[in-house]
């Protein structure tokens, strides 16, 4: 690929289109940083890899050569035949024209090399990691990097991320300079790497049973580990579980590693009546 450099940066050369960036999103034209998302999604010869929100071309034309089968999505009419062009020069390269939100998924194993608009990070995020029983093997993704901290913080706050964490590993690889980005965003970014999980905490089966018990227990994050099980087991079960699994029933929430939380939802199944269990998210069950 043709690159020029600017400031100090190799930058990846993308078509002319003429067409503005829709709101949201930025090109990502550092090839240095392309190549760092490509790895970041573990590519390998043979795979199927997804391009969400391919803009111009510039992490599809570098997937080329590196994955047998190449989605390239993108939705704007304006960057759809720059896209076509380079499937015309690329059989591995195919171009779906429409909203990646309502992509449906391979239904063989895949991996996600993309640079999401930023405006759509959590939806996406939804359809990728909110079903543990998809395809999905690995992903790098390039994230506005607030978003990309709060996924892989240590100390798990967000229901909905937990639920995601106990099927896939997130990881922060780096933050990526705003001067990556055509049209530059007003924040830097950060890579994300996303990798299934070989050993997941729990089954796929549990992922809606378990996503009761999260919302419940982190509807206030601060608050212990014996207040936020509160209504669901009784003192004495709190107790044993927690002497049995070396738990602190006053330590915050929050603080639980996804593998304590996967003891406390089995103890949860094993020795807790069904109807104490959460019955939807967020909600206090009655004693």
């Amino acid at each position: 690929m043709t690159v020029k450099k600017q400031s100090g940066r190799t930058r990846a050369k993308s078509p002319q289109t003429g067409a503005h960036a829709p709101r949201g999103q930025h090109f990502l034209v550092n090839r240095d940083a392309i190549d760092r998302l490509i790895d970041a999604a573990g590519v390998r010869p043979g795979d199927t890899v997804l391009d969400l929100g391919a803009g111009t071309g510039a992490i599809t034309r570098s997937l080329a050569g590196r994955a047998a089968n190449i989605i390239a999505v993108e939705n704007d009419p304006a960057l759809i035949p720059v896209l076509r062009r380079l499937a015309a020069a690329e059989p591995a390269i195919c171009v779906m024209a429409r909203d990646m939100l309502e992509l449906t998924l391979p239904q063989r194993p895949f991996r996600v090399a993309a640079n999401l608009p930023f405006a759509c990070t959590t939806a996406m995020l939804r359809r990728l990691l909110g079903q543990p029983a998809t395809q999905l093997v690995q992903a790098g993704l390039m994230l506005e990097k607030g978003a990309a901290l709060g996924l892989t913080q240590s100390e798990l706050a967000r229901a909905e991320v937990l639920v995601w964490r106990m099927w896939f590993e997130l990881a922060y690889e780096r933050t990526i300079p705003r001067a990556s980005f055509s049209p530059p965003p007003r924040v830097d970014a950060a890579l994300v790497r996303i990798t299934r999980r070989p050993q997941p905490e729990l089954p796929p089966g549990e992922r809606a049973r378990f996503a009761r018990l999260a919302a419940h227990a982190l509807r206030a994050p601060a608050q212990t580990l014996e207040q936020a099980l509160h209504g669901i087991f009784t003192p004495p079960q709190l107790a044993r579980m927690a002497r049995q699994h070396g738990l602190d029933r006053r330590q915050p929430v929050r603080t639980l590693h996804t593998r304590e939380w996967a003891r406390v939802f089995l103890a949860m199944r094993e020795h807790v009546p069904p109807h104490r269990h959460p019955r939807s998210t967020g909600k206090r069950n009655r004693r």
